[in-house]
């Protein structure tokens, strides 16, 4: 199996790269850093490309095996990963975990709609999802989500949500697509009631 984390420990090793500037420019906290090169936790892919990003390589060269002989990356001390500020600049830990759930929802919806081939509930689902989230968001969190992020954090938000809006108009297009190629045209009302039905609800939640 292959090491990501260890993968990137070395190249960031070899570059000299802190791991709270590789943290600030990937927009996540350097325990995300820490636990991904310990190998406590897989980057999703938004992270992965962000971080390769900033090392100045490709994806697939985190994706190959780590050198032999190299020493087995070891979890960070305690106070590595509690600090809200290091190097000068301020970061705040709710923003970067907002930042990260949006990202990790936008990929599970981008995976099932690029992956193709699934039933036209699977893809209203999807779609569901994407919306319910999106508005959720929207509604209830947003806001002091922009008032937690700091300015080194303003960006990767944006990005975030960015992605976020793009996989929701991606699933809305694949389950129209769908929808106008069902046979089944009795579970295609039935879907369109429950789709209708939702986006009423949350109109109402809005204007609540």
């Amino acid at each position: 199996m292959i090491n990501v984390g260890r993968r990137i420990h070395e190249i960031r090793e070899d570059l000299g790269v802190p791991v709270t500037t590789l943290a600030y420019k990937c927009g996540v906290a350097p325990a995300t850093i820490y636990r991904v090169e310990s190998g406590d936790r897989a980057p999703s892919m938004g992270l992965l490309e962000r971080i390769a990003k900033e090392l100045r390589t490709e994806p697939s060269e985190l994706l190959k095996e780590p050198e032999a002989g190299r020493p087995k990356v070891s979890a960070p001390p305690s106070e590595a990963t509690t600090g809200l500020e290091f190097e000068g600049w301020p970061f705040d830990r709710r923003a970067a975990l907002w930042i990260e759930t949006l990202i990790a929802q936008a990929e599970f919806v981008e995976h099932i709609i690029s992956r193709g081939g699934y039933d036209l509930e699977t893809i209203f689902k999807a779609e569901d999802a994407a919306v319910e989230f999106w508005g959720t968001y929207s509604r209830t969190a947003r806001r002091s989500v922009r008032e937690w992020c700091t300015p080194n954090q303003v960006e990767a938000l944006n990005k975030a949500e960015a992605k976020m809006r793009k996989a929701r108009g991606r699933a809305r297009e694949a389950y129209i697509s769908s929808r106008d190629a069902e046979p089944d045209r009795q579970m295609v009302d039935e879907l369109e009631a429950r789709r209708t039905a939702r986006l009423k609800e949350l109109s109402g939640r809005a204007s609540a």
